[in-house]
């Protein structure tokens, strides 16, 4: 599956593919955690995230791009897994808060052969267990679509839990717990309300 995150100063009008996934959202924040940053969304914009099979093409000033793909590091039968796919949250009463968060690697990381860095997966994935029934998350692959950034993740929650949420945040990016943390040059944060 394809996403794309959209935004712009002014409504945006994005024809999506049949099927495809559609939400829009009103963009409250955007946190730099490391490294420079490509252009960004501005406090007040809207976003659209487009999900579906193939590419949608937008014309916003700020595009992220990324896809889904095979678990590269990871189990894909184990139950942390399905966490991937959980369902999103409506948009209701109960506000609902989204964060994207960009990630680039070092070439330090892709240095490493693929044993090593599968050996430095499995703290990521201890830290992100507790979180799982929470915080949706869905992780696409960008290093396809920009320099800027390889990965995408896209994760929602509760207003509610938005503590619990900087929480995992800070747990993963804590080289002693996640020693994968040390191999990021790039990160920031676009935090959202969703609105439909």
């Amino acid at each position: 599956m394809h996403c794309l995150f959209a935004s712009g100063p002014e409504l945006i009008t994005i024809p999506a593919p049949t099927g495809a996934i559609r939400n829009r959202y009103r963009v409250n924040a955007v946190e730099v955690i490391k490294g420079p940053t490509p252009p960004l969304p501005q406090p007040g914009w809207e976003l659209h995230r487009i999900e579906a099979a193939t590419p949608t093409a937008a014309s916003s000033p700020v595009q992220f791009q990324g896809e889904t793909g095979a678990a590269q590091y990871t189990d894909p039968n184990a139950p942390y897994a399905a966490a991937n796919g959980l369902a999103a949250l409506p948009a209701d009463a109960n506000p609902v808060l989204a964060v994207i968060i960009p990630l680039r690697k070092t070439a330090a990381w892709y240095a490493l052969n693929q044993d090593q860095r599968k050996a430095l997966i499995p703290a990521h994935v201890d830290v992100g267990v507790p979180f799982i029934k929470t915080i949706h998350r869905r992780l696409f692959h960008s290093r396809a679509f920009s320099k800027d950034y390889d990965f995408i993740t896209y994760f929602e929650f509760r207003a509610s839990d938005e503590t619990r949420f900087r929480q995992l945040c800070q747990a993963l990016r804590d080289p002693k717990r996640n020693p994968e943390w040390t191999y990021i040059d790039r990160d920031f944060e676009v935090w959202l309300t969703k609105l439909a």
